[in-house]
C-alpha cells in the first residue's frame, strides 16, 4: 500500500489579469503553492503535470523543495488545486497536481519548479510545456506533448520525446531521443544514441570516449555526427536531397561512396550505425 504525505503550506494566492486570446473561459486566475518533502538518497523521483513546465534540478538543499504556479478560470478553483508529494509502494516520490472534482480545465495549468538534493532515477511528464533536468542520475524518462526538453550533467541514460519542441541533451550516458517537429541536439553522450526528428536538423556529439553505435533520422534537416577515438564500427550514411561530407573523421575507412550514401569503417569491431535524411547534408566529422 502507498504511504501518502503531504507537506507544506500555502505561499500566496491572488488574482492574474493576464488573459490568453481565444480562450472562452481564461484561466486568468493564479494561486502558487510551496511544499517540502523528505528526501531519500536512492529513491527515484517521478513528476506529472498537465499543461504546464517542469524544472527539476539537482541543488544545495536538505529536503525536496517544491514550487507550484497555478492557473485556474476561478479564484475558487486556483485555491482548491492541490499539489502532492507521495511516497509510493516501491519508494518512489510522486509530486503531482489535483484538480478540483479530478478534472482540469480547459487552459488551467500548473507548471512546477524542484530543487532536490539529487535523485536516482528521473520521470517527468507534461502534456503541454518545457522539461528542463539538471544534475541528476540513474534512468531518465521525459515526455512533453508541446515544449522543449533540456537535460544536462545527467549520470545515466535518457529517453526524451516531444510532439513538438526542441530536444537538448549534454553531458549524459545513452540516449534515446525522438521529436515530431524540433532539433535534436546530443552532446558528450558516453553511450549509444537514438535520434529521431520529422522536421529539424540534429547534431550529435559523443563523448570521447563513446563506442557508439548512433541512429540519426532526420525527415527534413541535415545532420551531423562528431565522433572521439572511442568510437568504432560501421557507418551507413544516406541522404535522399543533400551532399555527405567526411572530414576529419580518422582514422576512418571509406568503404563505398557515392552522393547520397556512403559505408564509413571506424577501427575494428563495434555496433553498426546509421545516419539518414531526406532532405540535407550529412557531415561526419572527429578527432584525427
Amino acid at each position: 500500500m502507498s504511504r501518502v504525505a503531504r507537506f507544506g503550506s500555502v505561499s500566496m494566492a491572488a488574482a492574474s489579469l493576464v488573459a490568453f486570446a481565444g480562450c472562452a473561459q481564461q484561466a486568468r486566475f493564479k494561486h502558487a503553492v510551496d511544499l517540502r518533502a523528505p528526501h531519500a538518497a536512492t529513491s527515484p523521483i517521478e513528476v506529472r503535470t498537465e499543461n504546464g513546465s517542469i524544472t527539476l534540478s539537482k541543488a544545495a538543499v536538505s529536503e525536496v523543495e517544491v514550487h507550484a504556479d497555478i492557473r485556474a478560470v476561478t479564484q475558487a478553483r486556483a485555491d482548491a488545486t492541490v499539489v502532492t508529494a507521495e511516497r509510493t509502494g516501491d519508494g518512489s516520490l510522486l509530486i503531482s497536481v489535483k484538480w478540483p472534482d479530478g478534472r482540469r480545465e480547459s487552459n488551467e495549468a500548473c507548471s512546477l519548479d524542484i530543487k532536490v538534493p539529487g535523485a536516482v532515477g528521473v520521470r517527468l511528464f507534461t502534456s503541454n510545456g518545457d522539461i528542463d533536468a539538471k544534475g541528476l542520475a540513474g534512468a531518465g524518462k521525459m515526455e512533453t506533448s508541446n515544449g522543449a526538453i533540456i537535460v544536462t550533467d545527467h549520470a545515466g541514460d535518457v529517453d526524451a520525446h516531444s510532439s513538438n519542441g526542441d530536444v537538448t541533451l549534454t553531458r549524459i550516458g545513452g540516449v534515446d531521443a525522438h521529436t515530431s517537429n524540433g532539433r535534436l541536439e546530443v552532446r558528450g553522450a558516453t553511450g549509444a544514441v537514438k535520434a529521431e526528428t520529422s522536421n529539424g536538423g540534429v547534431v550529435i556529439v559523443l563523448d570521447a570516449g563513446s563506442a557508439g553505435p548512433v541512429d540519426a533520422h532526420s525527415s527534413n534537416g541535415s545532420i551531423r555526427l562528431e565522433v572521439g577515438p572511442g568510437f568504432a564500427g560501421v557507418v551507413e550514411v544516406q541522404t535522399s536531397n543533400g551532399s555527405i561530407d567526411v572530414n576529419g573523421a580518422g582514422p576512418v575507412q571509406i568503404a563505398s561512396s557515392g552522393k547520397h550514401r556512403s559505408t564509413l569503417i571506424f577501427g575494428a569491431g563495434g555496433g553498426k550505425s546509421r545516419l539518414e535524411t531526406s532532405n540535407g547534408t550529412v557531415t561526419v566529422t572527429g578527432a584525427k
